[in-house]
Order: C-alpha cells, then structure tokens, then sequence
C-alpha cells in the first residue's frame, strides 16, 4: 500500500501568522490553488481512499482532491490539528505581546511546550499510533492512502 501524507493548503489563519490549532479557519485563494496543484501532482493507485482530519481546511483540501480523482474519503479525529488550547486564534506578534513566557516556550521548546488547555505532544503522539494502529486495516483493501492532515501532526 502507498501513503501520501499531505499538508492542508494555506489558510488566513496561515498568512497572519495566527495559532491555528482547532480553530475553524478555512483555505485561502492562495490554499485552495495549492490543494489544485498538489492534486494534480499525484499519481493514485486505484482502489485509493483519502482519510482527512476533520478541520474544515483540511476537509476542503480533502474534497478538491477527492473530486479531481474520483475518490471517497473519510474523516478521523486522530489526524485533527494540535490542539493548542488558550494559546488557538493568537497571532505570533498577539502571543509574544500579551504573554511572553508562553510565546518563548513556544519558540525555543514547541515539542516540550503544552498550551494551557492544549494538547501535549505525548498526547499527539498517543493519537497518531491510535490512527496508525486503524491504518493497517485498510492495507488489503486499498492500494493508495491519501492522508490529508497538519504540520503538527506529519512528523510523529
């Protein structure tokens, strides 16, 4: 089976330099020419399933793919974004200002660094093994996965 691992297109949250996490945010124009060209790059090998986060930009990413190849998806909690609590919706420049102990951690440790009423990295990593384990289940029926998710989620 082949993987793909791809990253949502770009977002406003993304061009303002804002703390994503779970925050609503949706594809800008210049995403949604992304996910285009990204989809156009791909080489699928059929029967293929896409298996998206559930955040909104990387569901719209998911669908553009989905359409230009013909393909289902689904969503899964375990590939949503990190979830980064108090800290979601502040610009870099907005956490710096208002709270700059967090924003140093954030800078020099965002692997160490848990948000107040965010994610730690263990617990992304607990959920990325969860979805690895559900992975393998899909080997004998597909032979291209399409994984369409975040930056904080692609290296674990």
């Amino acid at each position: 089976m082949k993987v793909h691992l791809i990253r949502h297109g770009e977002t406003d949250y993304n061009q303002q330099r804002r703390i994503q996490g779970h925050s609503p945010s949706v594809l800008s124009e210049s995403g949604i020419a992304q996910a285009k060209a990204i989809s156009n790059e791909l080489s699928v090998d059929k029967p293929a399933l896409i298996i998206s986060s559930q955040m909104i930009r990387a569901v719209q990413t998911t669908k553009i793919i989905a359409e230009n190849h013909n393909l289902e998806y689904i969503t899964m909690p375990e590939l949503n974004s990190r979830d980064f609590g108090d800290i979601s919706g502040f610009s870099y420049s907005e956490l710096k200002e208002k709270h700059p102990e967090m924003f140093e951690k954030l800078k020099s440790n965002r692997d160490g660094f848990t948000p107040p009423n965010g994610e730690s990295t263990e617990q992304i990593e607990a959920r990325v093994r969860d979805f690895i384990g559900k992975l393998v289940g899909f080997k004998d029926k597909y032979k291209s996965i399409i994984i369409v998710t975040h930056r904080e989620i692609i290296p674990v």
